[in-house]
């Protein structure tokens, strides 16, 4: 999966899932920014791991800084590639 496809599928995941159609680029963070508060940062997090069959642990949540939506998009890649 390349990054645009990954952040489609994400996009995908805050229209559908959160009703959310916020203006989002690279650099917008998530919880920062209040897209999502906690609670949905959680159920969204949990979302992406259910998409893209990973565990995302907490450490490397807040290591990779994953609420910023390029970094989510470029671990995400990392770990489906492996």
């Amino acid at each position: 999966m390349n990054k645009s496809e990954i952040l489609q599928a994400i996009l995908a995941i805050l229209e559908k899932d959160f009703e959310i159609n916020a203006v989002c680029n690279a650099d917008t963070s998530l919880v920062e920014e209040e897209i999502l508060d906690s609670m949905d940062w959680i159920g969204f997090l949990g979302k992406i791991e259910e998409k893209f069959q990973i565990i995302i642990s907490i450490e490397d949540t807040n290591k990779y800084q994953l609420a910023i939506i390029q970094n989510l998009v470029d671990y995400l890649q990392r770990s489906i590639d492996v």
